[in-house]
């Protein structure tokens, strides 16, 4: 892979411990303990929208992002 065409996920505080390089059109597995009732809507949301949860949180977070985005760059390690 060429890293002009690539992101660096910078390493977290916890799990992984060195960044990683991906195709910045690729998609990279969360995974994330939610509190049940949060799961609750988010499958009642996404029952609703005939999507799946991953499609829904995906899109929730995307607005999340985006609004850090206007408010100025975010940490990198």
């Amino acid at each position: 892979m060429d890293k002009t065409d690539a992101i660096c996920i910078p390493a977290p505080h916890f799990g992984r411990r060195r960044a990683r390089w991906v195709s910045e059109d690729s998609y990279v597995r969360l995974e994330v303990r939610l509190p049940a009732p949060m799961v609750r809507e988010l499958t009642i949301l996404a029952n609703a929208k005939g999507a799946s949860i991953a499609r829904v949180v995906t899109d929730e977070l995307e607005h999340l992002v985006s609004d850090d985005r206007q408010h100025g760059p975010g940490e990198e390690n």
